[in-house]
């Protein structure tokens, strides 16, 4: 979170932007990406974000790839459907959360950890 923090500090210094930061949404969205590559990576994103933002704090819709619930599933007109889209992320949001522990997703989901890799298996979630 701190990191997070101190980049978004950074950036609006060299873009001379005047963003309050990142609205609490956003950073659990951002506290919850893997962020394989480096700080680079999260400084593309967090500077995409404020040329393409148009408030003074960065949105979950400033961010690339990033659509509302309502988006996402909403146009899912058959509900088993919908039901398995939401589960898919969710389940790849708390294993991101858990840093990849699948017993530790498991817990956090109160499910069993065999339940879970039937899920992930079924669902195709990239761990």
């Amino acid at each position: 979170m701190e990191l997070i923090c101190r980049a978004a500090a950074y950036l609006n210094l060299e873009m001379k932007t005047s963003y309050k930061g990142v609205d609490s949404a956003t950073m659990r969205i951002l506290m919850s990406l893997p962020w394989k590559g480096n700080i680079r990576e999260l400084d593309n994103v967090l500077e995409r974000a404020m040329i393409l933002g148009d408030s003074e704090w960065i949105k979950p819709a400033d961010l690339p790839g990033q659509r509302s619930n309502d988006e996402e599933f909403g146009t899912e007109d058959d509900l088993a459907k919908a039901i398995e889209l939401y589960e898919k992320s969710h389940i790849a949001r708390t294993l991101n959360k858990a840093g990849g522990d699948k017993m530790r997703a498991a817990e956090l989901m109160g499910l069993s950890l065999s339940t879970l890799y039937r899920k992930i298996e079924k669902l195709g979630v990239e761990s």
